[in-house]
């Protein structure tokens, strides 16, 4: 049996900051993509906020490091095993 090494997380509203610093927190590499960039940044502060809560002096910030903020798609999803969709049900999303 395999694990999974890499995931790719579309949507960084809640659910997806939640589930990248999840992985990020373990250890799981993982990249996240949004279309607007303010959902990134305000994605990696949130993300940057819990590590810091979370882990041990000194972790956290190699723990953010395992999260790529993409605002291209085809860069989030590149090398990942596995793809969790988090965005809104509208159609043209």
């Amino acid at each position: 049996m395999t694990s999974i090494t890499r995931v790719a997380i579309v949507g960084a509203g809640t659910m997806g900051r939640r589930i990248a610093f999840q992985c990020a927190r373990t250890g799981m590499a993982c990249s996240i993509y949004d279309l607007d960039a303010a959902a990134l940044e305000a994605a990696r502060a949130q993300i940057d906020t819990w590590l810091a809560a979370k882990l041990p002096a000194g972790a956290a910030a190699p723990a953010l490091a395992s999260v790529a903020f993409c605002a291209d798609l085809g860069q989030c999803l590149h090398g990942a095993e596995l793809v969790i969709e988090n965005v809104p049900e509208q159609l043209e999303l």
